[in-house]
């Protein structure tokens, strides 16, 4: 008995010793994190990435319609006037651009919620605010490799409603302040300088 006694007690002592080995040994385990970046609009500045504005004015007479398109790369800013419904060039002008330059124009895009989307109940903003404007908010060409997919956004000037997510004055503005003596082309286009601002 006092054997099987002895036998218990040094099971018992060996159990409690490996567990207090096994609890007070440190981790070998790395404990530090590696924070994942999350991804940036500006990090497709040196692809194809495109992105545009498109203000369309109120919806009138064939003759009187303007448009005015701004698109941005990392080659080159371009502001076309369209005249009328069919997205003829009334009006263009075309600067070069530098990825340096682009990546920080998009990082202000992405600050301002350039990719932020909204729910709507209207798939496209035809018809909308007839007398006011709509505009359209756009990316493409981008890599298949990016997390950022092809989009185009729109909002009105008369009403939230919108599939655009992002703050519309400041994203304009920011497309705007792209072209040198903008205001001055557009009010150089009959029917234009009402959308210019």
């Amino acid at each position: 008995m006092r054997y099987v006694l002895a036998a218990i007690g040094f099971i018992v002592g060996f159990v409690l010793l490996v567990v207090l080995i096994v609890t007070l040994r440190p981790s070998t385990t790395n404990t530090s994190q590696t924070k994942t970046a999350s991804p940036k609009l500006a990090d497709v500045a040196s692809s194809n990435a495109t992105t545009r504005l498109v203000t369309a004015g109120p919806i009138n007479a064939l003759e009187n319609h303007r448009e005015i398109r701004i698109t941005i790369n990392n080659s080159s800013r371009t502001v076309n006037v369209l005249d009328g419904y069919q997205g003829n060039i009334l009006a263009q002008e075309t600067f070069t651009n530098t990825t340096e330059a682009y990546q920080a124009f998009l990082a202000a895009l992405d600050r301002s919620g350039f990719t932020i989307v909204k729910k709507s109940i209207y798939d496209t903003p035809a018809g909308l605010c007839p007398l006011g404007n709509r505009y359209t908010y756009e990316l493409y060409d981008t890599p298949s490799n990016s997390p950022y997919r092809s989009f185009s956004h729109w909002s009105v000037s008369c009403s939230s409603i919108a599939t655009f997510g992002g703050n519309g004055a400041t994203t304009r503005t920011l497309f705007q302040a792209q072209i040198p003596n903008y205001q001055t082309f557009i009010n150089g286009v009959p029917g234009a300088s009402s959308l210019g601002s």
